[in-house]
């Protein structure tokens, strides 16, 4: 595996926090690359003044006309830098529709060797607040930081999982597949969408060869492929990220509330009053079926759109959106966001019209 990006110093873990670059990163496929500049947009509009941050896309393909032009993306602090890779763990079969990039984030020490410390995001989250605060976060003793999965706490209630070789409930999958305790597992089990990763650390531990061994064991068996790995591999390293930091929001559809319990609620309101992050996670996304008010909290799909509708591939969002929605030829041709967030809006707008990122759609 080539060493990208060697030539560039390196950060140490001490003196990455409170100043210097915020280096983010995704793991993605050229499927997510218009979805990845909405993402650059949403931190544009929330980045701190005198930080640059550094948004890398590791990306699970070549080089195609978007992510030529998702390139030349400055913008209000931001520089994307797209660096095409050939994924090492592509061969692992996997049993979910997630594509093997999501692999990749378990190579993440290895494929930015010149950072110590990085902030990595999925390519279907929205950035909704300044993450310097994240980013300099102090982790303690711990590898890396991530939040607790509020809709998997409620998993082991919900029936019986068959998934290659194993059958049995959530508690037995952590207590067979991740090597967990079978009471405590499913309450501990965490989130990888939003990872703040101490990568010394993870090199000396040796995450990629810890990684690899498992998927090696059980990748015909892991329901959440790479998340799963890594709560199976680093159940004593990890801090406990604000759940603002990664609100699950489709874990919060209606339908899904009526049946968490109560203090998945407590906790989901909570974050929900100042999100940072919000996390699209599952099948449904806003850029597809976003009424879909079972499976998705519409108001946050709403704000998704309008930092799409400032996104450098803003007309194909819409476009690819309306074709998915073909059989609602009435609907609206982007969700409009809900009103308590139309006076933020009005900020945010300026921000962006500011910085060179005026309203496309």
């Amino acid at each position: 595996m080539p060493a990208l990006g060697s030539g560039a110093p390196r950060l140490s873990a001490d003196s990455s926090l409170g100043g210097g670059d915020i280096v983010v990163a995704s793991t993605i496929d050229n499927r997510l690359l218009a979805q990845a500049g909405v993402i650059a947009t949403s931190l544009a509009a929330h980045a701190p003044q005198g930080r640059r941050i550094r948004y890398i896309i590791l990306l699970d393909g070549e080089m195609d006309a978007v992510a030529e032009r998702l390139a030349g993306f400055d913008h209000g602090g931001v520089r994307v830098e797209i660096r095409p890779v050939a994924n090492p763990l592509a061969h692992f079969p996997l049993i979910t529709t997630l594509p093997p990039a999501t692999l990749l984030r378990l190579m993440l020490p290895d494929l930015l060797p010149e950072f110590s410390r990085v902030l990595y995001i999925d390519g279907d989250v929205l950035v909704r607040d300044d993450v310097s605060g994240l980013f300099d976060l102090d982790l303690g003793a711990a590898m890396i930081g991530m939040a607790t999965d509020i809709p998997i706490r409620n998993l082991k209630r919900w029936g019986v999982f068959d998934v290659g070789r194993f059958r049995g409930t959530f508690s037995d999958y952590c207590a067979e597949i991740l090597g967990l305790d079978p009471m405590s597992g499913p309450l501990n089990y965490v989130n990888s969408g939003v990872m703040l990763m101490q990568l010394d650390r993870l090199r000396a531990f040796g995450l990629a060869d810890h990684a690899r061994d498992h998927l090696e064991r059980f990748s015909t068996e892991l329901i959440y492929a790479d998340q799963c790995v890594l709560n199976a591999v680093l159940p004593d390293h990890i801090h406990r990220l604000d759940l603002r930091w990664n609100l699950m929001a489709t874990g919060f559809g209606y339908a899904y509330r009526r049946r968490a319990d109560a203090a998945s609620r407590a906790l989901f309101d909570a974050a929900a009053r100042k999100p940072g992050i919000i996390h699209f996670t599952g099948p449904r996304k806003p850029w597809l079926l976003p009424r879909d008010e079972s499976i998705l909290a519409p108001k946050f799909a709403g704000q998704w759109w309008f930092y799409a509708r400032h996104a450098p591939e803003a007309r194909a969002l819409r476009e690819g959106y309306v074709a998915a929605r073909w059989w609602l030829p009435r609907a609206a041709p982007t969700p409009l966001p809900d009103l308590s967030f139309r006076s933020e809006a009005m900020a945010l707008r300026r921000r962006l019209e500011t910085i060179g990122l005026g309203r496309k759609i």
